[in-house]
């Protein structure tokens, strides 16, 4: 299920379809896809997760520090 980006646009967008593979906070490893309608992630969360919002600020603002994926 695709959740809908707030900071993005992602329809039509050149990373749609680029998987980023995401370490959780116990260690287990998800991906998060961008595609036209937002983001997809492989957890079992129904809502937009924390993997999510997590490409999604690195991508709204790459250059901090704080939002590094690894």
């Amino acid at each position: 299920m695709a959740h809908q980006s707030e900071l993005i646009e992602t329809r039509g967008h050149h990373l749609v379809g680029v998987v980023w593979n995401i370490i959780g906070s116990k260690g287990d490893k998800y991906n998060v896809e961008m595609v036209n309608y937002g983001f997809e992630c492989s957890c079992i969360a129904y809502r937009k997760c924390k993997h999510i919002k997590r490409v999604e600020n690195l991508l709204a603002d790459p250059l901090d520090e704080d939002k590094k994926l690894a």
